[in-house]
């Protein structure tokens, strides 16, 4: 006799007990046991952190990607949207790296993407990190090199410029020593250091 059922399995480990007897009560019994996975890895993003500004063309990148069965995944690191570099043997619950090498300079994002061995994916939160190797300049607008005065309130007047940065942290130093600093310069824009 043949007898089907259909029933809702939860996701990880299950096992059926499939019972069976006779009208004199004599029984047997097997069992079987299996998995359902449904759920897609989750990916945390570890290093580096949000909106890192770095001077450095070489940036390692870690995450740890975790499932409720896998012991492995398959994991992917996207820059600026396109597939960089996979790792098919990312260990379940362990920290793992993408090194990447001569980035070019300016804004990028980077995710990473796992796909677990049923098939099970997900994607991590995108996070924007900046490379600049390239630094300000600064023209002094006035007064003129090897200026002359009898005025002891001197105005330097400066415009610093940068390829990346709308503002930047910009300091006059007299006779070598600090004066003064003004972290909210703006790019491009005729600034003043009045000195008294």
């Amino acid at each position: 006799y043949k007898y089907r059922t259909t029933f809702n399995s939860s996701d990880g480990k299950n096992t059926i007990i499939l019972f069976a007897n006779d009208s004199v009560n004599v029984g047997n019994s097997t069992t079987i046991s299996f998995t359902v996975d449904t759920t897609g890895p989750g990916i945390t993003l570890n290093a580096p952190v949000n909106n890192l500004n770095t001077s450095a063309i070489n940036v390692t990148f870690n995450f740890t990607a975790t499932d409720n069965i896998a012991s492995s995944l398959n994991c992917s690191i996207f820059i600026d949207n396109v597939l960089n570099q996979t790792n098919t043997s990312t260990l379940n619950g362990t920290a793992t790296i993408f090194n990447l090498y001569n980035i070019t300079e300016g804004s990028h994002n980077w995710n990473v993407t796992c796909i677990d061995n049923l098939g099970n994916s997900n994607y991590s939160l995108t996070r924007a990190f900046i490379v600049d190797i390239t630094a300000p300049n600064v023209t002094l607008n006035t007064p003129i090199n090897l200026f002359n005065t009898s005025i002891v309130n001197v105005t330097f007047n400066f415009t610093a410029t940068d390829n990346l940065d709308t503002t930047l942290n910009c300091s006059i130093y007299i006779d070598n020593v600090l004066n003064q600093s003004n972290i909210s310069t703006l790019n491009g824009t005729a600034t003043l250091f009045n000195l008294y």
